[in-house]
C-alpha cells in the first residue's frame, strides 16, 4: 500500500509524453434481462507500458447496479486497489507496480445487476482515465471509450408481462392438450340412424 501511495503521488510531478502508441482503454457492451446479472471488461488496447494508471466509472444507478469488480488479464499482477464502497458513483480503480505492464488485453472485469425497477433503455457506463503513466514518470496520452447495458424487455425467468393462455372451460381438454369435442360423436350418428330408420319402412 505505501508502494501503491507512492507512485500515485508522484504522478503529480510528471510531464506528459505524447506516445506513437496511445493506450486506448475502453468498456464494453452487454444485453441482460431484468433482474439479470451480467458482466463487462474493461480492456486496453495499443498500450506501449504503464506501471501507475486510474480509471473512473460512472453509470446509471436507476437502472443497474454494481456487484464487484476484479483485476484480471494483463494487469492482474499489479498491485489494484478500488472505492472504499462499490456503491460508489463514480467507481475508482486504481493500478500501480514497479515495472511497466505492456501489450493489449483485459484488466479488470465488472459484474452488474440490472435492477427489477429498470425501464427498457441503455444504462450508459462512462469510462474516464485520470492519469496513466510508466516507470520513466512520464504521464502517458490516453483515450477512452464508453460503453453500457442495454436492458431486454423480458425478466430473468421470463417474460416481463406474461400474458396467461385463454381457455374455455366449458369445454374439457383432452390429455394431450387438445379440445375434444365430444359432442361430435353424438351428434354424427344421429343422420346414419335416421336414415336406416327410413330404409327399413319402405322395405315395409
Amino acid at each position: 500500500m505505501i508502494l501503491l501511495t507512492a507512485i500515485i503521488f508522484s504522478c503529480c510531478c510528471k510531464n506528459t509524453v505524447f506516445a506513437s502508441s496511445i493506450p486506448m482503454f475502453s468498456i464494453g457492451e452487454v444485453y441482460g434481462k431484468i433482474g439479470e446479472t451480467v458482466t463487462v471488461d474493461i480492456s486496453v488496447k495499443n498500450n506501449p507500458g504503464f506501471n501507475a494508471l486510474k480509471l473512473t466509472l460512472e453509470y446509471d444507478e436507476a437502472i443497474v447496479e454494481l456487484v464487484s469488480a476484479e483485476n484480471k488479464g494483463i494487469t492482474e499482477k499489479m498491485m489494484f486497489t478500488s472505492s472504499q464502497s462499490i456503491k460508489d458513483n463514480p467507481f475508482v480503480m486504481v493500478w500501480a507496480s514497479a515495472d511497466n505492464v505492456s501489450g493489449d488485453g483485459i484488466i479488470a472485469t465488472l459484474t452488474f445487476k440490472v435492477l427489477l425497477t429498470a425501464a427498457v433503455k441503455e444504462a450508459p457506463l462512462k469510462l474516464k482515465c485520470e492519469f496513466c503513466s510508466d516507470r520513466d514518470g512520464n504521464d502517458l496520452e490516453t483515450r477512452c471509450t464508453s460503453g453500457g447495458v442495454f436492458v431486454l424487455n423480458e425478466i430473468a425467468n421470463g417474460t416481463a408481462n406474461p400474458k396467461p393462455k385463454p381457455v374455455d372451460r366449458d369445454v374439457p381438454e383432452g390429455a394431450d392438450g387438445k379440445i375434444i369435442y365430444w359432442w361430435l360423436y353424438i351428434v354424427i350418428p344421429i343422420p346414419v340412424i335416421i336414415a336406416l330408420i327410413i330404409m327399413l319402412v319402405r322395405r315395409k
